[in-house]
């Protein structure tokens, strides 16, 4: 190997001008490399006597690929990390689309309830006569609870109370509130 020693200013030796490798040197040590990447004193020596290169020139090569593996692994999560984030950023946007469209369907259907008559009473109206023009003056549809009279009732309460085959409530809810016929 030709050493050319570089001087400085004060007429000092400085370390020699290294050679490049050759490719076939090069091929070498990344055959070796990839099959152990921290390298041992006696492979070392072995390498760089089959070489013809200085022990610490092969061990500073070394540590030199172990960076470049390194680099090019960050690289490599870098972009699959980058890849994640943006399925991650479309799905959100999506997501958002998605609420946006669930609100607005909301507040239409608000205003839709706002705007709409009463529903429709959950009773039926029930006739006690065969005459289906008159409506009997205790059907369900015709009573109404009066309040005053009656104490208040855990919310429990009110869904526990049967209503019976008759459209009206059964006899232990009638007993529980007190109820009063409107006429139509």
């Amino acid at each position: 190997m030709d050493l050319q020693f570089n001087s400085t200013k004060n007429g000092q030796l400085w370390k020699p001008n290294r050679k490049r490798l050759t490719q076939d040197q090069i091929s070498l040590l990344e055959t070796c490399f990839n099959a152990n990447q921290k390298l041992k004193v006696d492979c070392k020596l072995e390498l760089a006597h089959r070489l013809g290169l200085p022990p610490r020139q092969v061990a500073v090569w070394y540590q030199n690929r172990r960076a470049r593996e390194k680099i090019h692994t960050i690289e490599l999560d870098y972009k699959t990390i980058r890849q994640e984030l943006e399925k991650v950023l479309a799905e959100n946007t999506r997501l958002e689309e998605e609420v946006g469209k669930l609100k607005h369907e909301l507040s239409r259907t608000r205003q839709m309830l706002l705007v709409s008559p009463p529903p429709a009473p959950l009773l039926p109206l029930m006739s006690t006569s065969d005459d289906s023009d008159h409506v009997s003056e205790i059907s369900p549809g015709n009573m109404i609870c009066c309040w005053e009279d009656a104490e208040l009732l855990p919310v429990e309460g009110l869904y526990s109370c049967p209503i019976g085959s008759q459209g009206q409530p059964e006899e232990q809810c009638r007993n529980d509130l007190s109820f009063q016929s409107v006429t139509t």
